[in-house]
């Protein structure tokens, strides 16, 4: 194991970069490379440069396609129309958030699929809850988002604001933060 240098005139944080990276970081990356050459062969990631990949696995570096996330989803529990003009609501809500604000909040990522939502597996489903006393929830790892019924816009408004907020502040668990738990578990 490296020994840390304490006596460094630039500070002891500076000359152990290398060897806290090496101690704490490399096992995890030889961790995920090594479940990561169980699925796909090293050799072919080989042809893909660091930013190929990343866009790969992230998705594309754009702003969220509100209409193309609209027509790949399905909306469940639809009881009436007052249900649909809600669902309109909803997106036209969604529609005037900021790019940075409609990233990530239903699907746990930050880019949209690189081809679209039509590729998303699973689709993003929206389920309707007949209930106006809880907040939104969303499950990430099956794209579903709960969305409650409220009596008005500023209140639907107001509370995937809370939403928005919370899921950045951890209250949400975001799709890396599952995924860092599964790598970093037994």
């Amino acid at each position: 194991m490296p020994v840390l240098d304490l006596s460094c005139p630039e500070g002891p944080g500076l000359a152990n970069l290398p060897k806290i990276v090496s101690i704490k970081i490399e096992p995890l990356v030889d961790a995920m490379r090594a479940g990561v050459s169980t699925v796909i062969d090293p050799g072919w990631l080989a042809m893909f440069s660091p930013s190929e990949l990343q866009t790969l696995v992230s998705g594309a570096d754009a702003d969220l396609d509100v209409d193309d996330m609209m027509k790949h989803t399905a909306v469940h529990n639809i009881r009436d129309e007052a249900d649909r003009d809600y669902m309109n609501l909803f997106w036209s809500v969604v529609s005037e958030m900021s790019p940075e604000d409609k990233r990530g909040f239903i699907t746990g990522c930050s880019r949209p699929p690189i081809e679209g939502f039509k590729m998303l597996y699973p689709a993003i489903g929206i389920q309707l809850v007949h209930d106006s006393d809880h907040l939104p929830t969303s499950a990430t790892c099956m794209n579903l988002f709960k969305l409650p019924i409220y009596s008005s816009r500023a209140k639907l408004e107001d509370k995937l604001r809370v939403v928005r907020w919370e899921s950045w502040g951890g209250a949400f668990m975001r799709m890396r933060d599952v995924c860092h738990t599964y790598l970093t578990s037994g």
